[in-house]
C-alpha cells in the first residue's frame, strides 16, 4: 500500500467528502468540513471520519474507508487520530456487521436505553429509515479513560 497521511479536511475537500458519504451511506447531517480528518492517496480521499458534538455527548460519525482500501488499517488509524483530540466518552451507531471492527478499537456495545438523549433520538430516527430496514443497528461507547 502507498504511504498515506491523516490530515484535517479543507473546504476544497467538501464535494469529495459529500460524494463519499452519499455513496456509502455515511452520516451527512450537520456537515462541518473542519471537523473531518481524511486520508488521501494520490490526491484522492480514500477515508474520512468526524466526531460530532451533540447537545449532550460526542458521536463518532461518518467513518468511511473506500472498499478497495478496506482491511489495511486506515479506519483504525482514523479512529486513533480523532481520539487524540477528544477526552470525553464517544458514542456511535453502526450496523451489526461493523460491530467487531469497533470492538477491536475499544468501543463496547450498550443498550440503546443507555444512550444520551440526543443520540437516543437519532437512534430512533435512523431505525425507521427505509435503508435501515433489515439492518440491526448497534449502539456503542468508548469511555474516555481508555
Amino acid at each position: 500500500m502507498k504511504q498515506y497521511f491523516i490530515t484535517s479536511a479543507q473546504e476544497c475537500d467538501r464535494l469529495e467528502i459529500l460524494g463519499i458519504l452519499k455513496k456509502y451511506k455515511g452520516d451527512q447531517k450537520d456537515i462541518d468540513i473542519e471537523s473531518f480528518r481524511i486520508v488521501k492517496i494520490d490526491k484522492r480521499i480514500v477515508g474520512c471520519i468526524r466526531i460530532k458534538k451533540l447537545k449532550d455527548c460526542f458521536e463518532l460519525a461518518s467513518l468511511v474507508v473506500l472498499p478497495e482500501y478496506s482491511g489495511q488499517g486506515i479506519g483504525s488509524k482514523l479512529i486513533q487520530e480523532m481520539l487524540k483530540t477528544n477526552d470525553s466518552d464517544i458514542y456511535l451507531l453502526c450496523s451489526s456487521e461493523n460491530k467487531d471492527f469497533y470492538c477491536k478499537n475499544m468501543f463496547y456495545p450498550i443498550d440503546p436505553s443507555a444512550l444520551p438523549v440526543s443520540l437516543k433520538e437519532e437512534y430512533h430516527r435512523i431505525t425507521k429509515l427505509d435503508f435501515t430496514k433489515g439492518i440491526k443497528v448497534v449502539t456503542m461507547v468508548r469511555h474516555a479513560n481508555l
